[in-house]
């Protein structure tokens, strides 16, 4: 410990002499403001205080000065201020004073009047006045503030010996600025440093990084200046880099002025404490857990096999009885009922009750004044220990109680996701007393019966939505359907009218019948996707699969697309060698790269460039279409392959389409065992990528042209029968222009009537025909014309396979979908029989 005068001795006689310096400038202050009541200024005073002018001579001493000095009450008054210093300090020939703005201070001896000379500090200053100056002299006894000083260095050593004698909490003194002024032994231990490393460092440095960096520390000395203190619990950080938990307070320390000088600081180390406790707490945990778990057993075992009884439940009702025949078992109740709260909310409906339950039960209103009511609108439950109780509450519900000769009662509201759906009543034979363990047994079974009840409740309305989906579904696939009927049958007599037309060679509306082709083949072909993605979404659509070169494929989708890559006069270029087998419907993988090449051609600016590529790729088969169009939009990529989704479109919409093309894409190639991905930059293009499964097998051997058209072998007679007079006469002069001797007829019973005077070998019905439809149509034929039976073959909109699957129960050879193309005609009924 330092010895000798100290900080706070010297920093005490620094205050001493301030403390002097601002008394006697509000005293010269109050002189000067009443110059004639100079003596009333200095009178209230404790310290010894006189009033002189220049030349010396005391005005006035206040009581203080007068005991000081040994003088009765005015015995100074008058007399030099030298009376009150020794003979030899004197100065008696001295000129008169002048007033100054300046305090000055003396150290010298008194005088008193008993002779004693005290060592006195005398501190004056002046005040003009309108007349001559006045002077104020205060005085102080210097041994008595050397013997006050002394007290406080001697207590001062008594406090370090104090604080250094605490070993178990760091008490230390801060700066203004968080610097680290003082260290005491208990610091040492805590936190490691010994005083020299540590004095004059900054206080962060016991701070966690994480603190450091959130600006704790300098947050905590703000805290603690403004409220006067502050106390805190947290992570602090030894000289060896360990983390302890402390407890710290901090006090600020204010000069008198009120300006902030330091902080006093005290650290208790309780990471030793906090473990304890931890442990204790753990203990504690673990002990309350087992006496838990023992005293529980039998309540858990209720609520399991309550909880197995209701998760058999699947309704409302099923869930009450089990509620009934379950849960008031275990919970020993000898009747109870269950109500549920109506849909408007108003009222509670009995969903069930025990047969001991007393009265009759009727629905509830919601806010009548009963048991189910109240624990229902307050979403508390209700739980009365004896009859008495209960009739005190509800008086008019006495006969219900006494007719059922019960006595103890309780009303549970059943709440799931914070809605009571019901209330839980029960009934007891004697009076109970419900302790806390009951009443959490109660609390926990209400709430397992809330979760079926809400369970059941979800279930009915997921059937009910589930119920409600599947008939608007197949009321979706009904209406595609009969849209698909509706497109295809105005739509057959344009397609056979374009097909009489190029028979007949008719040149001069060459341009005119090509345009009328080429939209009539984008309308099929958007009715065909309609169609495709509904039988797709209902898992109805089948494959014809079989080994398919791949070659073949791309040269019929190149021929479906070529309408389209023409109209735009765009490049193509393929190079796809063959050999390259999958196992696939050749029909849907050519409608996959159609779709693919149709959707390049319609965002492609005219006289693009389009690229298939193809090539084996490990064991799959992969094929690339190129374009160097618009690109896809980076938002739209990721969903470029969703149902109904489309690019940006110009304003005339004339790339067209429904937005199915790709959906159906990745659909057919997901089917076939495969995958679609796409890369695109917008403004560069897209590339699709198509990877199917190689078939192993080897390669196939080139094939004809599958749409290749039949010829007639011979001139056969066929009966044409549609309502359609437009598709009739058109489709008939069609199969005459190539050599079929035809008749017509408009309805099933003018066919009948054909049939006995035109012996046809083949006929073509229209299956949605008036009065008798085609599969009635195609009946009767059979019974009434078996030893000439005609070849049936179905004309309609519908293409479905279960349409397809129906035709042919009836009879049907072949089943042809609108609009029809005339050599699949000629091919079904040149078709030899099996």
């Amino acid at each position: 410990m330092p010895s000798g005068p100290t900080l706070a001795a010297s920093s005490a006689r620094r205050l001493s002499q301030r403390s002097t310096e601002e008394l006697l400038r509000r005293v010269l202050a109050r002189v000067a403001a009443a110059p004639d009541d100079a003596a009333g200024a200095i009178a209230e005073h404790p310290e010894p205080l006189f009033v002189f002018n220049a030349d010396r001579r005391i005005l006035a001493a206040n009581p203080p000065a007068e005991n000081f000095f040994g003088y009765a009450r005015g015995d100074l008054d008058g007399r030099s201020v030298e009376a009150i210093v020794p003979v030899r300090v004197r100065h008696p020939d001295a000129p008169p004073m002048r007033a100054t703005d300046v305090l000055t201070t003396v150290e010298m001896p008194g005088l008193c009047r008993d002779g004693r000379e005290p060592q006195l500090s005398m501190t004056f200053g002046a005040v003009a006045t309108a007349g001559e100056p006045l002077f104020v002299l205060i005085v102080r006894d210097r041994a008595a503030i050397e013997d006050a000083l002394e007290g406080l260095y001697t207590s001062e050593q008594r406090f370090r010996l104090l604080v250094d004698g605490v070993r178990d909490h760091a008490v230390l003194l801060l700066d203004a600025d968080g610097r680290i002024a003082t260290w005491n032994s208990g610091a040492e231990r805590i936190y490691g440093w010994r005083a020299d490393d540590i004095i004059g460092q900054p206080w962060e440095m016991f701070f966690p990084r994480e603190d450091r960096c959130a600006g704790i520390p300098p947050k905590v000395l703000t805290a603690a200046a403004a409220e006067g203190y502050m106390h805190a619990a947290g992570w602090r950080v030894r000289k060896d880099g360990t983390r302890f938990f402390a407890e710290t307070s901090l006090w600020p320390l204010f000069a008198q002025d009120g300006a902030v000088q330091g902080f006093a600081k005290v650290t208790h180390d309780l990471t030793s404490k906090r473990a304890a406790e931890e442990t204790q707490l753990r203990l504690g945990i673990e002990r309350a857990a087992r006496e838990a778990a023992e005293a529980g057993r039998d309540r858990l075992a209720r609520l399991h096999r309550a909880a197995q009884a209701l998760s058999r439940a699947t309704t409302p009702a099923e869930v009450a009885a089990s509620i009934l025949h379950e849960c008031l078992a275990e919970l020993d109740a000898v009747a109870g009922a269950v109500l549920l709260r109506s849909h408007d909310g108003a009222t509670l409906a009995p969903s069930g009750r025990s047969p001991a339950f007393p009265g009759t039960l009727a629905s509830i209103p919601v806010d009548s004044p009963t048991p189910a009511g109240d624990a229902i609108r307050t979403l508390q439950p209700l739980f009365f220990e004896s009859a008495d109780a209960f009739v005190a509450r509800y008086p008019q519900l006495a006969p219900a109680i006494r007719e059922g000769g019960f006595q103890a009662s309780v009303a549970l509201p059943l709440i799931a996701r914070d809605t009571a759906l019901g209330v839980l009543a029960a009934h007891y034979g004697e009076p109970h007393a419900f302790t806390e363990d009951d009443r959490s047994l109660f609390l926990t079974m209400a709430e397992l019966c809330a979760q079926a009840l809400e369970r059941a409740r979800l279930f009915e309305a997921q059937m009910a939505a589930r119920t409600q989906a599947e008939a608007a579904s197949r009321a979706k696939d009904e209406f595609l359907a009969m849209l698909g009927h509706e497109l295809r049958n105005p739509l057959a007599p344009i397609a056979t009218a374009i097909e009489l037309m190029k028979l007949r060679g008719e040149t001069h509306s060459l341009r005119e019948r090509e345009v009328i082709e080429r939209q009539l083949g984008h309308i099929s072909h958007l009715v065909d996707d309609l169609l495709d993605i509904a039988r797709i979404t209902r898992g109805k659509l089948e494959l014809a699969l079989r080994p398919v070169d791949v070659a073949d494929a791309i040269a019929r989708a190149v021929e479906m697309a070529s309408p389209l890559l023409e109209q735009y006069h765009h490049k193509l270029t393929m190079r796809v060698p063959r050999g390259l087998v999958v196992q696939a419907d050749p029909a849907r993988l050519a409608q996959v790269i159609s779709n693919l090449l149709t959707n390049a051609a319609k965002y492609t600016r005219p006289n693009g460039q389009i690229d298939v590529d193809a090539a084996a790729v490990g064991a799959d088969v992969v094929v690339h279409v190129r374009d160097n169009g618009q690109g896809i939009d980076p938002e739209l990529l990721p969903h470029v392959f969703d149902l109904f989704i489309q690019g940006k479109r110009s304003f005339d919409r004339a790339e067209g389409g429904l937005g199915i093309g790709l959906a159906l894409v990745k659909n057919l190639v997901t089917l076939h065992g495969g995958g679609v991905t796409v890369t695109s930059t917008l403004g560069a293009g897209s590339e699709f990528v198509v990877r199917l499964p190689s078939y192993a097998q080897a390669a196939l051997g080139p094939h004809g042209d599958p749409a290749r058209a039949a010829t007639p072998t011979n001139a056969k007679r066929v009966l044409v029968v549609d309502d359609n007079r437009d598709f009739a006469e058109m489709l008939a002069s069609s199969l005459a222009a190539l050599g079929y001797e035809v008749d017509m007829a408009l309805d099933g019973v003018s066919a009948l009537e054909h049939l006995r005077v035109f012996p046809a070998e083949a006929a073509v019905l229209d299956l949605g025909l008036p009065v008798l439809d085609g599969f009635e149509l195609a009946r009767k034929i059979r019974e009434q014309f078996a030893g000439r039976m005609p070849r049936l073959i179905a004309v309609t909109g519908y293409g479905q396979q279960h349409d397809r699957e129906r035709t042919a129960d009836v009879g049907f050879a072949d089943h042809l979908v609108k609009p029809i193309d005339i050599k699949e005609m000629v091919a079904a009924i040149e078709r030899p029989e099996l």
